[in-house]
C-alpha cells in the first residue's frame, strides 16, 4: 500500500478573455475602438490531495483520493473570485479485481460538489429585441453534488506475439441525474436541470501487440 499527502499551487498570469468593450485609441482624434479580446486576467488554484493506493499485484489494486482545492481569477480592478469550473471537494475512487481465467472487474466512482453559477432570479423585456433577457443574482451558488459510478468488464485471450480483449464498460450505471447546469422557458420564470450523460454502455474490442 501507499499512502501520500500533497499540497500544490499554481499561479496563471495573462489570461486571454472575451471583453466585448470599446476604449478610446493613442491619437489626437480621440475615436473609439471596439474591443475584442484582453489577456489581462490572472489566475490561481492551490489545495492539498490525499492519495491511498494498492499497488499492481495479488487479486486486488486501485486507489482513493481526495482532493481539497480552490480555483479563482482576478482582473484589473476586481479582487479574487472563484473560478466556474472550481471544485472544491473531489472525491474518486478506482478498484479492480482479477476474477481468474483473464476475467477481471473493474469500477469507478466519483463524487465533487457542483460548478459555480450566479443563479437567474428574474428578467426583464427587451422591446428593441423583442426577447426577456436575464437579471443574474449578485451572490454565487453552485449547482448540486455530482456523482457517478462506472463499471466495466475486461475478458483476455492470450496469443504468441498478441492478445486478444473484450471489455464491457457502462458509465453512470445506476444512471444518476446529474444537474450541470439548467435550462429556462423563454420568460426564465421556470427552469429544468440540464440533460447529463444517461447511463451508457459500451462494448469493445482490442488488439495488443
Amino acid at each position: 500500500w501507499d499512502v501520500s499527502l500533497e499540497g500544490f499551487f499554481n499561479y496563471l498570469h495573462q489570461i486571454p478573455y472575451l471583453a466585448g468593450g470599446v476604449e478610446s485609441d493613442e491619437s489626437d482624434e480621440g475615436d473609439l475602438d471596439r474591443v475584442f479580446w484582453r489577456w489581462d486576467e490572472e489566475g490561481r488554484a492551490y489545495g492539498l490531495e490525499l492519495l491511498v493506493r494498492k499497488r499492481l499485484g495479488g487479486r486486488f489494486h486501485g486507489w482513493l483520493s481526495y482532493t481539497l482545492s480552490r480555483a479563482e481569477r482576478r482582473r484589473p480592478g476586481r479582487g479574487w473570485e472563484l473560478f466556474q469550473v472550481d471544485q472544491t471537494h473531489v472525491l474518486n475512487l478506482a478498484w479492480t479485481v482479477r476474477l481468474g481465467a483473464d476475467w477481471s472487474f473493474g469500477t469507478r466512482f466519483t463524487l465533487t460538489n457542483g460548478n459555480p453559477v450566479y443563479p437567474i432570479i428574474g428578467s426583464r423585456y427587451d422591446a428593441d429585441r423583442d426577447r426577456y433577457q436575464p437579471i443574474f443574482s449578485t451572490t454565487r451558488g453552485r449547482l448540486p453534488m455530482y456523482h457517478r459510478m462506472d463499471v466495466r468488464l475486461d475478458k483476455r485471450w492470450r496469443f504468441d506475439t498478441w492478445m486478444l480483449e473484450v471489455y464491457l464498460d457502462i458509465q453512470n450505471v445506476y444512471n444518476a441525474s446529474n444537474t450541470e447546469g439548467y435550462n429556462y422557458t423563454y420568460d426564465y420564470k421556470k427552469r429544468v436541470p440540464g440533460a447529463g450523460i444517461p447511463i451508457l454502455p459500451t462494448l469493445g474490442v482490442r488488439g495488443v501487440f
